[in-house]
This record gives C-alpha cells, sequence and structure tokens, in this order.
C-alpha cells in the first residue's frame, strides 16, 4: 500500500511520469490486480510506444487473466520494439498452447531455445507439443535433450 501511495504523489507531481505508472503497474500485478495493472501499462505506452519492458509485463497480466489474444498481441509489440531473451518468446508460446495452437507453440518455444539454449524448459514444452500433435520422433529428441540436462525431473518421464 505504501508504494501505491508514494507512486500516486509522483504522479500527482508529473502524469506522465512513466516510472511511476510502471511501477504501479508492477504493484497491482503482484497483488493480482491485472486490470488494473494494465491500465497503468497502457499509460506508460501511451507516453512511450516503443517502451521495451511494458508489453511483456502487459501480455503477463493479460495471460493471467485468461485473455490470450491480447497476451499474443502485446508479446508481439514486446518482441518489435526489441526486447530479447527467451521469456517473451516461452510465454507467446504458452498463449499460443491455451488457445490450441500447437503449431504455432513450437515456433515459439523454438525461438525461446535459439536465444538461449539454457532456457531449457522451452524444449520440453516443444517436445509436449510435438507429442500431441504424433511427431514422435522430434518429440523424443526434444525429451532426450531435455532429460540430458535435467535427468532428475519427473515431467521429463510423463
Amino acid at each position: 500500500e505504501k508504494a501505491v501511495i508514494d507512486f500516486a504523489k509522483c504522479l500527482e507531481l508529473d502524469f506522465a511520469f512513466n516510472k511511476a505508472n510502471l511501477g504501479l503497474g508492477n504493484v497491482y500485478f503482484a497483488k493480482q490486480d491485472y486490470p488494473k495493472a494494465i491500465s497503468y501499462y497502457k499509460k506508460v505506452l501511451e507516453s512511450d510506444p516503443k517502451n521495451e519492458k511494458t508489453p511483456t509485463n502487459m501480455g503477463m497480466a493479460y495471460l493471467k487473466m485468461g485473455e490470450h489474444e491480447l497476451a499474443l498481441q502485446a508479446f508481439d509489440l514486446a518482441i518489435k520494439n526489441g526486447v530479447k531473451g527467451p521469456q517473451v518468446f516461452f510465454n507467446k508460446g504458452v498463449c499460443y498452447l491455451k488457445t490450441g495452437d500447437k503449431r504455432s507453440a513450437i515456433g515459439c518455444f523454438t525461438s525461446s531455445y535459439a536465444e538461449d539454449s539454457k532456457y531449457i524448459k522451452s524444449i520440453l514444452e516443444r517436445a509436449k507439443c510435438y507429442a500431441s500433435l504424433e511427431k514422435y520422433n522430434e518429440a523424443l529428441q526434444d525429451l532426450n535433450l531435455y532429460i540430458r540436462s535435467n535427468p532428475n525431473d519427473p515431467e521429463a518421464y510423463y
């Protein structure tokens, strides 16, 4: 609550103060008030449409709300704005899984792993997609790769 008050004071001084809007969005996200978080993330993007981090945060809020199409749009904006790293592609893959588009999910998990080969959970999720599409050879390749990195993870033996 103190953080909300402090950020609100910053906004009284300068309504377009992006750090305060972003901070408020993050506080409301942490409180699981995703609609309110999104409203603050949108304010950041209104004044800084090329912001890199905010679309990712907004995408996660939409994902938590089950708004997968809006989450995909937010993750696409994050990528367009230059976000690097495996997480944005992984989260986009999760959205595609939630919409039932396993082929697009595979592409996202592949991109996630290409961004950082240590982000190995992308391979496990891709293996699950392959298996559900009856692409068993690809699934086995991915599972073997995952198991080499995580031999004690029971999820790899599903």
